[in-house]
């Protein structure tokens, strides 16, 4: 009764438009879940930045995946159900974390509403189901001890670790524009690097001593220009991913898959080795910078007498991290752990 109420309901509306009923037919026979389904990521991928695209299909292939081991994915699309997505999710969910749980959703719900445009499906019952609470993931800041101790260990078991590491703490850089870091981008002679961030391209001042302990320890004119400058292989190089485009050239490992691997060495070098739990990751390092840098910034305006010495400080964190204003610089401070003493006489103590 149910599979001649939906026959009935999309002959009528077939009709309605001018069209045969057999050629929803044959499109149903063309289109399983799984064609379907990639049929729509790739119009979804015209939409998206590269490492998103990463994303989609990553957690495309796993929904495939589950589908396959219950033998769903070979089916009609008409048959995806909430009861379906509702177990995967839920599965996800006891596997990983709420978090991660709610971007699958997400992803999900997004390729439906693409299903419903292409008349694959009538309706999109994803983008009603729950969103779950989630605590956002904390990255812990080092203490300045630790973070000697942590560069004095990379630079004897993993220069190329410390490099990576250097460019977040001394640079500030973030962990996705690293692994952005092209031979072009880097201009030694100016002391200028071009960063490509989420808010568009810009020119950062390298500091001297990533001068000193990176650059003036790699000869850049070996290299293209095109060139990566952290790659797996610990020097520049076309980071291939050993896929293939519809041309057959190589397609290069996209930044996401290079930001993990990075996460991952850092984890496996430092963190473990020397008794770090998991809220400490690369990250942690420009936490660790950021709020050095407003404590000494509070240190040098108070010392100097200048008045609103806090607001000062606060205005110069402002300047590097470009947060909107001192009372979210605040907050992010606290959050780390370096704002958190309401007698600022005992910090200089």
């Amino acid at each position: 009764m149910l599979w001649i109420k939906k026959y009935r309901k999309s002959i009528e509306d077939i009709l309605k438009k001018g069209h045969s009923p057999y050629e929803s037919e044959e499109k149903e026979k063309e289109y399983t879940t799984e064609s379907a389904l990639k049929f729509v990521l790739d119009l979804k991928k015209l939409e998206l930045k590269p490492s998103s695209i990463s994303d989609y299909q990553t957690r495309l292939n796993d929904f495939l995946k589950y589908l396959e081991k219950r033998s769903i994915h070979r089916k009609s699309i008409t048959l995806i159900d909430k009861k379906i997505i509702n177990a995967y999710l839920n599965d996800v969910l006891r596997k990983t974390s709420p978090r991660n749980r709610n971007n699958t959703k997400s992803v999900l719900s997004a390729l439906f509403t693409k299903l419903v445009k292409e008349d694959f499906i009538e309706n999109n019952f994803i983008k009603d189901l729950d969103v779950l609470k989630s605590e956002p993931q904390k990255n812990t800041a080092f203490t300045q001890n630790e973070v000697k101790k942590i560069f004095k260990h990379l630079k004897e078991k993993d220069v190329w670790m410390y490099y990576f590491c250097a460019h977040v703490y001394y640079g500030l850089f973030r962990n996705i524009e690293v692994v952005r870091i092209s031979i072009s981008d880097i201009n030694l002679p100016e002391k200028l690097i071009k960063s490509s961030t989420k808010t568009g391209l810009f020119y950062k001042q390298l500091p001297n001593i990533l001068i000193d302990e990176v650059y003036s320890n790699i000869d850049l004119s070996k290299y293209p220009p095109n060139y990566s400058l952290f790659t797996k292989f610990d020097e520049p190089e076309m980071w291939y991913s050993g896929f293939k485009d519809t041309d057959g050239n190589k397609k290069v490992t996209d930044e996401g898959n290079r930001r993990s691997y990075w996460g991952k060495r850092f984890t496996k070098v430092a963190r473990k080795p020397l008794g770090f739990s998991e809220e400490y990751t690369i990250y942690s390092l420009r936490h660790s910078a950021i709020g050095t840098y407003f404590l000494n910034k509070l240190n040098k305006y108070r010392s100097e007498k200048i008045p609103n010495f806090e607001e000062k400080a606060l205005d110069a964190v402002r300047s590097v991290t470009l947060h909107k204003s001192n009372e979210v610089v605040k907050n992010y401070l606290r959050e780390i752990g370096y704002y958190k003493i309401e007698d600022w006489s005992d910090v200089f103590k």
